[in-house]
C-alpha cells in the first residue's frame, strides 16, 4: 500500500489567506490530530490576488502578480499547513475519509471550502529507524526519510496522520485513486519512505 504525504501545489494554484491574520494563530494551536473545541468559530478566508497596498516592496508586488492569475484547484493551500478541500473534492473524498477528520465550512465569497482537521492518528510512525532532521540542540524540525510500521493500520483509510507527528498528513492509495478518477487538481504526490 502507498502512503503519501498531504502537499498542495502552490506554484499552478491559488491560494488562500486569512481575512483576519489573527486566525492562523488559531490553527498553530488547535489542530494538531485533536478535535477543534466547538463552537466552530467562523473562519473568513479570500484566494490571493495582486496587494493592491501601496506600501508593499517592488518585491513583494512581484512575487504576489507572479500567482494572482494561477487558476483554482480543489485543495487550496492555507498558511499552517491545514488541509482545504473544495465543494467539490469533498463530495468524492467524503465516503472515505468519513470518521477521520472533522468538517469545519470556511466563509469564502468566491467558492464553499471546508477545513479538513484530520482527527485520525495513526501509531505508524517508526521514529527510530526514521530519518530525522534536528537543530544542533536536539530540537525536532522535521522528517528526511520516513519509515513505516503497523502498515495495517491504513486499511480502509483515506487521510491520517502519524502519532508522534502533529504537523505532517499522510494519504492512502485509496485517496489518490479518488482524485485522480475524478480529475481533483492542486495536489503534489510525494510518496513515502
Amino acid at each position: 500500500m502507498g502512503i503519501w504525504k498531504y502537499k498542495t501545489d502552490i506554484e499552478k494554484y491559488r491560494d488562500l489567506g486569512f481575512v483576519n491574520r489573527a486566525d492562523s494563530k488559531l490553527f498553530v494551536s488547535n489542530f494538531r490530530g485533536k478535535p477543534f473545541p466547538q463552537p466552530w468559530p467562523s473562519i473568513p478566508v479570500y484566494y490571493d490576488k495582486e496587494w493592491e497596498d501601496p506600501n508593499i516592496s517592488k518585491a513583494q508586488r512581484k512575487f504576489s502578480a507572479r500567482y494572482k492569475d494561477l487558476p483554482k484547484g480543489d485543495f487550496p493551500s492555507l498558511p499552517g499547513s491545514v488541509p482545504v478541500f473544495s465543494e467539490r473534492a469533498l463530495q468524492v473524498l467524503e465516503p472515505l475519509i468519513r470518521g477521520s477528520v472533522e468538517l469545519i465550512p470556511l466563509v469564502c465569497q468566491e467558492d464553499k471550502l471546508y477545513l479538513i482537521n484530520v482527527i485520525d492518528s495513526l501509531d505508524c510512525f517508526d521514529r527510530q529507524r526514521s530519518v530525522l532532521k534536528e537543530l544542533p540542540g536536539g530540537a525536532f524540525m522535521g522528517v528526511d526519510h520516513y519509515e513505516i510500521k503497523n502498515a495495517q493500520l491504513f486499511e480502509g483509510k483515506g487521510i491520517v496522520r502519524f502519532s508522534g507527528l502533529p504537523v505532517d498528513i499522510f494519504v492512502t492509495d485509496a485517496f489518490r485513486k479518488l482524485v485522480e478518477e475524478h480529475d481533483l487538481k492542486g495536489l503534489l504526490w510525494q510518496p513515502l519512505p
